[in-house]
């Protein structure tokens, strides 16, 4: 993954589960975690879901904390509808993202291109 982008770190972690009468398997909770090596404090992003989480928001954002914000939620603190997120399209987030850390997902003056992401996975064509 990213090979091309050796500085970047990227983790992906679902946990999933299926109910009886239901087909397929549904998303428990997910972390999607993508950084740059060089200043990687400043320079990193985190789209977590659970459910069942009590302290924080179910569906959120973590960044720098005093650059972003942390716990970040949509419509409030970004303006990328994470309802939407998926492992396909954390990908292209990511990779996108790896190329350049200046380029940053939750940047609501610049990230206009990562918010088309979000629109393409809402209409299906980014669901493989």
């Amino acid at each position: 993954m990213f090979s091309e982008y050796p500085d970047f770190f990227k983790k992906f972690q679902e946990m999933g589960f299926s109910t009886t009468g239901e087909e397929g398997v549904r998303v428990r909770s997910y972390s999607y975690h993508g950084q740059h090596k060089t200043n990687h404090t400043e320079n990193f992003i985190r789209f977590d879901f659970e459910p069942l989480k009590r302290k924080y928001p179910p569906i959120h954002i973590n960044a720098h904390p005093q650059i972003w914000g942390d716990h970040l939620v949509y419509p409030d603190d970004t303006n990328l509808d994470i309802s939407k997120m998926s492992c396909s399209l954390s990908f292209k987030i990511f990779y996108r993202y790896a190329k350049d850390p200046r380029d940053f997902p939750i940047n609501k003056e610049t990230n206009e291109p990562y918010r088309e992401f979000f629109d393409e996975e809402e209409n299906g064509y980014a669901r493989t």
